[in-house]
């Protein structure tokens, strides 16, 4: 019975000890958690950051692609004639004037 009773003891002043914020035992849950908690954030950062990067990236290839597609069709003969023959009617229309 004495033992009994000892156990009984020991399991309440466990259940209390449990709770309180100030043992050493509790101290090393917060700070872990805390430091979980901040890896967690920094991975969270992280991603934010890598997907900026990657349409940012993504808009620097298209505006490059949007750039040579433009560079390629005005190298065509028919559009280099096409901005030749419209050069020389605004040069007429300015000379009219």
């Amino acid at each position: 019975m004495r033992m009994n009773e000892k156990l009984d003891k020991r399991m309440v002043s466990q259940a209390r000890v449990s709770k309180w914020p100030n043992t050493i035992h509790a101290e090393r849950e917060r700070k872990e958690y805390e430091r979980i908690k901040k890896l967690e954030d920094d991975e969270i950062e992280r991603r934010r950051i890598d997907a900026e990067e990657e349409a940012h990236q993504h808009n620097l290839r298209q505006n490059q692609l949007d750039k040579a597609n433009k560079m390629f069709h005005d190298n065509q003969d028919m559009v280099k004639a096409l901005h030749s023959k419209m050069l020389l009617c605004d040069v007429i229309a300015e000379q009219e004037v």
